[in-house]
Formats: C-alpha cells, sequence, structure tokens
C-alpha cells in the first residue's frame, strides 16, 4: 500500500512538472520581442503581450546577447503564478546577465510571495539560467539559488524558506563553520593587547548573514553601523571574521 501511495505521488509531481513545463513552452512561444529606445547605456525591450525590461550595458549589445536575454526573460515570466510586466537586467559579459524582476503577484501554494520580495527576483544567466532569490520572512532574509531546471523545483525552494527560514541562512556545514568562525575572532582578538575572545554569538551571525544577504555590497564598517543599531555590542574584528569566514571577503 505504501509503494503504491509513493508511486502516485511521484507520478502526481511527474504529470504536474509537464504541465507547468508544457504550459511555459507554449507562453514563451508567444512572446515577441522588440527594442522600443536605446541609448550607449541602456536599451528598453518590450514584446507584444505588454512587458517591458531596462537593459543596462557597457558593452554593444549584440544579436545574440539580446536572444539570449530575451529567451531568458520568456523562460522567467512564463513561471507559473507570477504575473507583472516590468524587470532590468545588467549585463556583465557577453554571455553573463542579471535579471531583476518585479512581481505584481507571485502565487504558489495558496500563497502570494509578492509580500517576502520587497527587492524582486532575482536571477542570472551564466551558459544557463540560474535563480538566486533574497527573501524577507519575519527577521530572517533567506537566500534561494540554484540552478533553473523547472519551475516546481525552484517554487518548492520558495515555499520552504517561506516556512523554514532560518534553514536557508546556512550551508550545510554550520558547525564546522562556527568552529573556524570562534578560531577566526581569536585570531583577530589577539592583534590587540588587551583583547579577550568571546564565544561566537549565533543571533549575531544571522544578523550578519542577513545584512549580506539584503546587500551583498555591504561593508564591514556598515554593517557594524547597522548592528549596533539594532542593539548589538559587537566589534569591527567579529564582524571581519564572519565576512572572512562565510563570504570569503577580506576588507
Amino acid at each position: 500500500m505504501n509503494k503504491l501511495f509513493y508511486k502516485r505521488k511521484i507520478n502526481h509531481r511527474f504529470f504536474a512538472c509537464v504541465f507547468f513545463i508544457l504550459s511555459g513552452i507554449s507562453f514563451v512561444a508567444a512572446q515577441e520581442w522588440f527594442v522600443s529606445a536605446a541609448t550607449d547605456s541602456t536599451t528598453r525591450i518590450e514584446n507584444n503581450l505588454g512587458y517591458t525590461c531596462e537593459i543596462i550595458h557597457d558593452l554593444e549589445l549584440t544579436k545574440e546577447m539580446l536572444e539570449r536575454i530575451t529567451s531568458s526573460l520568456s523562460v522567467i515570466w512564463a513561471i507559473p503564478g507570477l504575473s507583472g510586466n516590468q524587470a532590468v537586467v545588467q549585463v556583465e559579459a557577453e554571455d553573463v546577465f542579471r535579471f531583476l524582476i518585479y512581481p505584481e503577484t507571485f502565487i504558489y501554494r495558496d500563497t502570494d510571495f509578492r509580500s517576502l520580495l520587497p527587492s524582486g527576483m532575482g536571477f542570472l544567466y551564466d551558459s544557463a539560467l540560474f535563480y538566486d532569490v533574497t527573501m524577507k520572512v519575519g527577521e530572517y532574509a533567506p537566500k534561494v539559488s540554484g540552478a533553473y531546471v523547472s519551475p516546481v523545483d525552484m517554487l518548492e525552494q520558495l515555499y520552504l524558506a517561506s516556512v523554514m527560514p532560518e534553514q536557508y541562512l546556512y550551508d550545510a556545514n554550520l558547525l564546522e563553520r562556527i568552529d573556524m568562525l570562534e578560531q577566526a575572532v581569536m585570531a583577530l582578538a589577539q592583534k590587540g593587547l588587551f583583547s579577550k575572545p568571546e564565544p561566537v554569538n549565533e543571533s549575531l551571525v544571522i544578523s550578519v548573514i542577513n545584512l549580506y544577504n539584503e546587500n551583498p555590497e555591504i561593508t564591514v564598517k556598515q554593517a557594524v553601523s547597522l548592528l549596533k543599531e539594532e542593539g548589538f555590542a559587537v566589534s569591527t574584528s567579529e564582524v571581519q571574521a564572519i565576512f572572512m569566514v562565510y563570504f570569503g571577503k577580506f576588507e
């Protein structure tokens, strides 16, 4: 009986995935993109369904680049439950593009994710399409990323992050990284004559990861200032150690 139920569950997921993919193919095929305005550094494109996109670029846009961009946009806007019509694309190289999508609604499992995406949805094209989405769930800023294989897989990851956001702040080696972090804090603390290493505050780690997920360009100095506003008695060396261990950033 359990085996039969398991097979039915797998079949249901399989057919749901096939339905989403076939629906997406029909939607993608219906889109025809064209350039509506252009300058040396920006190009505006639109399609016959009313979608618009501002492309920011230092490089001259080629036909091949535009085809990759519009194909990616068509795939993204075909995600079931996603509605809206505006996007921005940053060209980083001839075949590397970052997408920021602005949903008007985004419904999955009877949940509208729009309120959990205050900064929009991020995607990356680099030989293939990837999703790179930072959400805001209560006090957490979980980050969901991976290769865009099917809408079902991405939607499930977003749903899980919405109900278990703390699970999307760390990697699988949390305890090992905490040990590394404690060693880094001690090493940095020893640079001062009267500094005394302290145990790592896990709440501080979570807050720093949240700040970084919301703004990957944030500096140690900026993070320290924001953390003090939140009430943390934090030192620059502690935050610097977290940046080193978790993000591989050295300042």
